[in-house]
């Protein structure tokens, strides 16, 4: 008796939550759907945020390369920058697309105006423009303070106006409320138990440097045979002239806002004189800093292009000598430099 009592409740239980959760999900969607942060905010993303009140100098734009690469003590340490001058605002897994995303929304769009952005990243990952795969996507929802349907749209193929924002928020809402109430309605229809998450875990560890170093088929079981995935694979990986990518537009969302837009080329492993040429970035008419063969020792990195704290330590000196050369340049015209070749 007690049993069929329990089960009794279980289900008026999920009834009721089956019909307010909706009613909550809808209603937190369509209020936040304008701007994003707290509840439905990505954790994913938090490193890619710009602090509340935070006026850089200096943002850094890129993926873990560039966390690995930049330590802003040495950066500030001899350049005429405090480290509240300096925001990274690198985060494993973001591509050229997500950086545009965080100049313009998560920078500009919260009132800063820095004097420089900085895009270190290594040469082959900059033509990338489209965003393939689902998480990529979300990604670039979740760094979206305003609609912006031409960003999305050419990232993904979809539009990016304000119905593509409510069903993010939605989804976020949803996320952290179950989270608060601990069951869902199948939970509680049928017992705690029957649904567990699977997927949320795998792209938390992926994110946080637990799991694999870059998202794709072969980090996550996307249920794919292996011609589909390596059709993804490639689609990842796929690239255009530096002409036709997120560069430009990068460039001028700094204009925009009395900025300059340096492309820093990141330091490589086994990289060789002769092999390397700068001149298609150089071409776009932004100033440019190529270290791919930058003097390093193979122990300063533990990739080909992520680095041990000894590599970021020579690598930020190397880009803080660049800005004050750069800042002592009475012409300001861009200009491409080349480390360690000559």
């Amino acid at each position: 008796m007690p049993s069929s009592t329990s089960s009794s409740e279980r289900r008026w239980s999920a009834w009721l939550l089956a019909g307010v959760l909706p009613l909550l999900v809808s209603t937190l969607g369509v209020g936040a759907i304008h701007r994003t942060g707290g509840l439905m905010a990505d954790p994913m993303v938090s490193q890619a945020l710009l602090q509340p009140g935070a006026a850089p100098k200096l943002v850094v734009l890129g993926n873990s390369v560039a966390q690995s690469a930049i330590s802003t003590e040495a950066l500030t340490h001899d350049a005429s920058l405090n480290p509240s001058d300096v925001a990274v605002l690198a985060a494993g897994g973001l591509q050229p697309a997500h950086w545009l995303a965080v100049l313009r929304h998560q920078v500009h769009g919260r009132g800063a105006a820095p004097e420089w952005a900085v895009v270190y990243a290594p040469a082959h990952s900059l033509g990338r423009v489209a965003l393939v795969s689902k998480l990529d996507q979300a990604l670039l929802l979740d760094l979206l303070v305003d609609p912006d349907e031409a960003l999305v749209t050419r990232a993904t193929g979809r539009s990016g106006g304000g119905w593509a924002l409510l069903s993010r928020n939605r989804e976020r809402a949803r996320d952290r409320l179950l989270q608060v109430v601990g069951y869902t309605p199948a939970e509680l229809w049928y017992g705690r138990g029957r649904a567990e998450p699977v997927v949320e875990p795998a792209m938390a560890d992926l994110f946080s440097g637990r799991g694999p170093a870059t998202a794709g088929p072969e980090s996550l079981d996307l249920g794919l045979d292996d011609r589909a995935a390596e059709d993804v694979r490639q689609a990842q990986e796929a690239t255009v002239p530096l002409a036709e990518s997120w560069l430009p537009a990068i460039a001028a969302e700094a204009l925009a806002h009395d900025g300059r837009l340096l492309v820093v080329l990141a330091a490589e492993r086994g990289a060789r004189c002769g092999a390397t040429d700068p001149s298609e970035l150089s071409a776009l008419g932004v100033d440019v800093l190529d270290l791919r063969v930058a003097p390093l020792s193979p122990t300063d990195f533990a990739g080909d292009h992520h680095l041990r704290a000894s590599g970021a330590q020579i690598v930020s000196e190397l880009l803080a000598q660049d800005l004050a050369s750069r800042a002592a340049d009475a012409d300001g015209s861009p200009r491409t430099r080349v480390i360690g070749c000559p």
